[in-house]
């Protein structure tokens, strides 16, 4: 059974959202948060660049500092997809006197076209 298309309530169909928060206006905890930290003169950037600096920080603690830092100053890349559209084929051509050569037939094909 499936709800029915007519509406009783609400705004029309089509019609957009109006009124509320506008994107990108923090919450009052955020705002307030914020402001605390600024009259405390407090910026946990600060704090972590100084306890990773400290010579008698342990060596854990400070690499972890720093890669927590990391992403923000240099974005992680993207993965390079390998993958080819012909698989790559190798022949491996012996003789009878036991000398042994690889081959790679993509290269022999392209080099005789």
């Amino acid at each position: 059974m499936s709800a029915p298309d007519t509406r009783t309530g609400g705004r029309p169909k089509g019609l957009p959202k109006t009124g509320g928060r506008k994107k990108g206006t923090p919450n009052r905890a955020t705002v307030a948060l914020r402001e605390k930290l600024d009259a405390n003169r407090y910026d946990p950037v600060d704090e972590l660049i100084r306890i990773a600096r400290a010579p008698n920080a342990p060596l854990e603690l400070r690499a972890h500092i720093h890669l927590a830092i990391l992403p923000y100053l240099y974005p992680k890349r993207k993965p390079i997809n390998d993958s080819t559209e012909e698989p790559m084929v190798t022949n491996v051509i012996t003789d009878l006197d036991g000398a042994v050569g690889v081959t790679n037939a993509r290269a022999e094909s392209s080099s005789e076209a």
